[in-house]
């Protein structure tokens, strides 16, 4: 369990983790000395798993994609064949071993279609065999909403949406660069950006104001362990009988205090709400919920609990 002086600064990295320590001290009205001795003890439990930037892909010309799989005659060596796979395909940005209808869920992200095709193509060919079910998905929304159990108002409750259709960005070289860098450690500090790129730290903190500015980098947040704060993460994939209806659901769940992510595709599958709670049994009350809520909407659920994530951006 975290304490009182922990929970504060967490939310203080969960709104802006490239706050300075001076800047989290006066927020949470604790010295500079003891931000810094907190963070480092919660990065080195594992508690911090890492700092990451969301990046607002669609204004980049990216598509984003979810292949959700089904394992058929798999063992622990395919397994590791698969995650190996995983780990060095740049195209894929999130994966995650899980429990339910699915037992791997991947994001994947791509400019070219022709080369996302490829890639899929190259997965079927050398793990087809062990694949019972496959389903891809193609989202075109994608809100990432705050870690809302470190909040205690309700007005604190952020959103950042990402729409696929918004106006097209060309950025350069450099500046995709910094996004490489920065989506990777939110928090890495701007005169190491500089000495990367061979750029002064001023050029870099102008460059990263303007991404911000631009709405290409729409937040930079904190990567946490669940499991360290005692809590559950699970995912539902939902399908809708009433696609009219869909606002309904997603206007509900914005406000939900368990909802930290929403996603919305084109597919079997019309949407995924992400979930963090203290224990399954609310997670089971939450999916009563929603049955009870919105029955006359949905036409069928598949509640996923994530064991694992094997890559992360």
């Amino acid at each position: 369990m975290i304490g009182r002086k922990e929970r504060k600064i967490l939310k203080e990295l969960d709104k802006d983790s490239r706050q300075s320590l001076t800047q989290i001290g006066k927020k949470t009205r604790i010295n500079k000395e003891t931000v810094n001795y907190i963070i480092k003890k919660l990065e080195k439990d594992g508690t911090i798993k890492g700092y990451f930037s969301l990046i607002n892909y669609f204004k980049l010309g990216f598509n984003i994609f979810k292949l959700l799989i089904r394992y058929g005659n798999v063992g622990i060596k395919e397994e590791k064949e698969i995650s190996k796979w995983i780990l060095k395909n740049p195209e894929v940005i999130w994966a995650g071993e899980t429990d339910g209808k699915w037992d791997l869920i991947i994001t994947i992200r791509g400019q070219s279609l022709e080369k996302i095709y490829d890639m899929l193509n190259e997965f079927n060919t050398k793990f087809s065999k062990h694949i019972q079910e496959r389903q891809l998905l193609i989202a075109h929304e994608v809100e990432w909403l705050n870690e809302k159990y470190l909040y205690t108002n309700e007005k604190e409750n952020y959103t950042d949406p990402s729409r696929q259709g918004e106006e097209i960005i060309e950025i350069n070289d450099k500046d995709k660069k910094i996004i490489e860098i920065i989506e990777q450690n939110a928090r890495i500090p701007t005169v190491q950006i500089a000495s990367k790129l061979k750029l002064t730290a001023e050029a870099i903190s102008r460059r990263i104001k303007n991404l911000v500015k631009k709405g290409i980098i729409s937040r930079f947040k904190l990567r946490l362990n669940h499991e360290k704060l005692n809590k559950i993460y699970n995912h539902i994939f939902i399908s809708l009988k009433d696609f009219s209806k869909m606002e309904q659901i997603v206007s509900y769940y914005e406000n939900s205090k368990n909802c930290v992510f929403i996603m919305k595709y084109h597919g079997n599958y019309d949407l995924h709400l992400e979930m963090i709670t203290n224990s399954q049994k609310e997670f089971k009350e939450i999916t009563r919920e929603l049955r009870e809520k919105f029955g006359n909407i949905i036409s069928d659920h598949q509640n996923i609990s994530i064991i694992k994530e094997h890559k992360l951006a």
